[in-house]
């Protein structure tokens, strides 16, 4: 359901045709001159540069010569009409109304940027300045997605912070939203084996980097509906522990936030 399955054909005035995906090496290279199986040579035009290299760079060439788009790259689609229709959502999503706040209009923005993404199967990156209420904004989302489960299967939601922030997590949660019931999963290792056997019957979990990453074994067994990642720029090095740690995460939605440019 993450995919688009892209067939482009290209069609020259003598009748022959052949897939746009051929021309994925050249449209990345910049190389205009491309030989076709006759032996004759077709000058790519420059339109065609800049209106299918991010399909090129993005999309996957398969077997049969499609391309494989990922939801997230839509804006890369040609057609202006299938991107508006992707990327725009005229939905606007209320507020929870078990939310213990007002949002101001920038946070009801991002509030909306969010659900529009979660209902596109996209992830997040929310890197609003620091204190413009990053935490509240994902909070109220937490929320919306938890209102709004029709399924009536339990979700369960995962927040990595740094370890100083973990009990302002703690706190901001049980202020703004005290019907998300939240496990602070900390402690020694003994004690965290014990709140391993309960993580099915809380809404949200809240821990640290460093008790995510040494506890790695048994969070990468683990499905989660949201994963939630504060100030992402920590794990930005990808040759780190941390970073393989954080792309090994099963989760449907994975939102980071960070406020450091």
């Amino acid at each position: 359901h993450d995919w688009f399955d892209l067939k482009i054909d290209i069609v020259l005035e003598n009748g022959m045709s052949f897939p746009i995906s051929d021309l994925k090496e050249n449209l990345l290279s910049g190389k205009k001159e491309f030989i076709l199986k006759n032996g004759s040579t077709f000058i790519i035009p420059d339109e065609m540069f800049s209106r299918f290299s991010g399909i090129m760079l993005f999309g996957k060439k398969t077997t049969n010569n499609h391309l494989l788009l990922q939801r997230k790259q839509a804006h890369n689609l040609l057609s202006g009409q299938i991107k508006s229709q992707i990327t725009q959502n005229p939905i606007n999503y209320a507020v929870p109304v078990n939310l213990k706040a007002t949002l101001r209009p920038y946070q009801n923005e991002g509030y909306q940027w969010l659900c529009n993404l979660y209902n596109l199967h996209c992830g997040a990156c929310l890197a609003d300045d620091m204190g413009l209420g990053k935490t509240i904004e994902t909070i109220a989302f937490i929320m919306h997605c938890k209102e709004s489960n029709s399924t009536g299967e339990h979700s369960c939601i995962l927040i990595i912070v740094p370890a100083s922030l973990v009990h302002n997590w703690r706190n901001e949660i049980k202020k703004f939203s005290p019907t998300i019931s939240l496990l602070e999963y900390t402690g020694s290792e003994y004690q965290r084996k014990n709140k391993q056997k309960t993580f099915e019957t809380w809404d949200a979990i809240v821990t640290s980097y460093q008790i995510f990453r040494n506890d790695a074994e048994f969070f990468r067994e683990k499905k989660f509906t949201i994963a939630v990642l504060d100030e992402a720029q920590i794990f930005k090095n990808r040759s780190s522990q941390l970073y393989k740690c954080v792309t090994s995460l099963q989760a449907d939605f994975k939102i980071s936030l960070t406020g450091t440019p």
